[in-house]
């Protein structure tokens, strides 16, 4: 799936339609000292869990997701597109 480098659309900030550029969003860190991970790792750890055993299915696809930066404000916000087994090219 092909998207152009810069959309024009609505901005909630500036109240009218504005440039925006288009980026990826990439997976973030894990923070291995949260609450909810330090769980999953005792739970897994050791015989005592079925979690470790559990198989997913696999999807086919996921749904992309690009951030959108308003040119004029500087406000971001977040838009998905619908399956697809391609990945999102940024170009021109």
């Amino acid at each position: 799936m092909k998207i152009p480098r810069e959309i024009r659309t609505y901005c909630k900030k500036c109240r009218t339609h504005t440039q925006q550029a288009v980026k990826r969003i990439h997976k973030g860190k894990r923070r291995t000292m949260s609450i909810g991970q330090r769980r999953f790792d005792r739970r897994k750890k050791g015989y005592t869990s079925k979690i470790g055993e559990k198989v997913d299915p696999v999807k086919q696809s996921k749904k992309q997701v690009v951030l959108l930066e308003c040119r004029e404000c500087g406000k971001k916000k977040e838009r998905k597109y619908p399956r697809s087994r391609k990945n999102i090219e940024i170009g021109e």
